[in-house]
């Protein structure tokens, strides 16, 4: 949300800097400022995009989640695949947990995903320590 904020303010400010710049005196800063103008609708956009695709992220991520937790806990199937994908699980919910709370970064990371818990490794795919005796 921050970023959309902060590529908001660039553009308003850009605008004000084309619109005040009418003298051909100062050409070279309304071709500028024009052009930053036109970056930062493109910047909204792409932000605005990010934001409409953060549910759908969601909801995908939640199922995923779901889905581990039944196969690691339940079925007890273990696998090195299965292992990668719970670490990775676990990863992007850390990873959940410090940008969603952010203000720069609030609107691009799900609060839900970041509130789960994480999934705990089955005892089958733990691996006992070596013993060198």
């Amino acid at each position: 949300m921050g970023w959309l904020i902060l590529v908001l303010v660039i553009f308003i400010v850009a605008f004000i800097v084309t619109i005040k710049t009418d003298d051909y005196r100062y050409e070279g800063i309304q071709i500028a400022s024009g052009f930053i103008a036109f970056s930062s609708v493109i910047g909204i956009f792409i932000i605005a995009c990010f934001l409409l695709d953060t549910k759908s992220d969601e909801k995908a991520t939640l199922l995923k989640y779901e889905n581990l937790k039944t196969i690691s806990n339940d079925l007890g199937v273990s696998s090195e695949t299965t292992l990668e994908e719970i670490i990775s699980m676990n990863k992007k919910i850390c990873d959940y947990k410090i940008y969603a709370n952010r203000f720069m970064t609030k609107g691009l990371y799900s609060k839900k995903v970041g509130e789960l818990q994480l999934l705990e490794v089955p005892e089958i795919m733990k691996v006992s320590p070596i013993d060198y005796e």
